[in-house]
């Protein structure tokens, strides 16, 4: 029996941003990966009807992104740069831990925004979402 995702046991906070040691960890998304980002967006090519990212996102002035700029950013572009970059490092690795867990959240939204909808892409959603929400 699968469960809704209302049933899961998962916890909703995210834990804290600290390592063993209680010191705050370095941000995962530098000026070096922006920058690598912004350059994948300039030559990515897209579908006519997808609405793209700003070329520099997450740069001031660039104003707010609508909802479906945020999806091309995370489902596209993100995804792209991410795992060009992190997929080299050791398992063990926080950039790769955070590019496997991000992945699963792309996956949820994209199976949460298809057009249609059926048991086994429920059962994938909740699955790629737990196991989102257990690497926060």
């Amino acid at each position: 029996m699968v469960k809704a995702a209302r049933d899961v046991n998962v916890p909703l906070k995210p834990k804290p941003s600290v390592n063993n040691t209680n010191r705050k960890l370095p941000k995962l998304i530098t000026k070096d990966v922006l920058t690598e980002i912004h350059k994948d967006i300039e030559i990515t090519v897209i579908p006519s009807w997808l609405r793209p990212a700003p070329k520099h996102v997450g740069e001031p002035g660039q104003g707010k992104l609508s909802a479906d700029q945020w999806r091309v950013l995370a489902t596209i572009h993100l995804p792209i740069t991410l795992i060009r970059l992190w997929s080299r490092f050791p398992r063990e690795d926080r950039r790769t831990k955070a590019l496997w867990n991000f992945m699963s959240l792309v996956c949820a939204i994209l199976i949460g925004t298809s057009r249609c909808t059926t048991r086994d892409r429920r059962e994938h959603y909740t699955a790629f979402m737990q196991n989102y929400l257990r690497g926060l």
